[in-house]
C-alpha cells in the first residue's frame, strides 16, 4: 500500500526515540480497539494485553533490556483466543501478530525494519475481511474504507505531533474502529 511507504520514508527521517513514539501511539490505538471488541463480545483477555501495554509504556524510553520483559506467554495467547468469539479470531490473531512485532521492534531499536507500520492497517483488513469476505476485498476495498482513511490521517497527524515534540503518550485513547 502506498499509504504504507509514504510513512515509512516520514519514519526514516525520525531519530530512534520519536520512531519508538510512534510505535507506542500504534499500539496504544491497537490496545483501545482489541478493548472496545473485547467488551462488545463480551469476553475478556484486557488485564493480560494491559498489563502487556503498560510494561512497554513504561520502559519506552529504557535503552536497557527492560523492555524484553513485556511478553505474552503462550498460555495467554491460548487464553485470548479461546475466549474470542469465532467470528473475531482472525482480529485477535492478526492483534497478537502485531503486539508481538511492536515489542520485538522496540527491543531491537539498532534494527527497525519498519514492519510495525504495516500493523494498524493490517488490523483494520481483518476487521473488513470479517465483514465483507475474503472475496470481497482487494486494495482499492481497503483504501476507501473510512477506518483506513482515518487512520492514515491519524499517523500523519502523530508524526508531525511527534517532529514538533508535542505528542503525549499518556492520552492516547483512540481506536482504529
Amino acid at each position: 500500500m502506498g499509504i504504507v511507504d509514504e510513512i515509512r520514508n516520514e519514519l526514516k527521517k525520525m531519530d530512534e526515540k520519536d520512531v519508538c513514539i510512534f510505535i507506542f501511539s500504534l499500539l496504544s490505538r491497537q490496545k483501545n480497539t482489541f478493548d472496545q471488541i473485547a467488551e462488545a463480545n463480551q469476553w475478556d483477555g484486557s488485564e493480560i494485553i494491559t498489563g502487556v501495554y503498560e510494561c512497554v509504556k513504561e520502559n519506552l524510553y529504557d535503552s536497557t533490556n527492560s523492555i524484553y520483559e513485556c511478553t505474552v506467554t503462550r498460555s495467554d495467547i491460548e487464553y485470548l483466543m479461546w475466549e474470542a468469539q469465532e467470528e473475531d479470531m482472525q482480529i485477535v490473531d492478526t492483534f497478537l501478530d502485531n503486539l508481538f512485532a511492536f515489542v520485538n521492534q522496540l527491543q531491537d531499536r539498532n534494527n527497525l525494519d519498519y514492519v510495525f507500520s504495516q500493523c494498524n492497517y493490517d488490523l483494520l483488513e481483518s476487521k473488513i475481511i470479517n465483514e465483507l469476505g475474503w472475496q470481497n476485498v482487494n486494495e482499492d476495498v481497503l483504501l476507501s474504507n473510512e477506518n483506513v482513511k482515518l487512520e492514515y490521517n491519524r499517523e500523519k497527524r502523530d508524526l508531525e505531533l511527534i517532529k514538533n515534540g508535542r505528542f503525549d503518550i499518556d492520552t492516547c485513547s483512540e481506536t482504529l474502529i
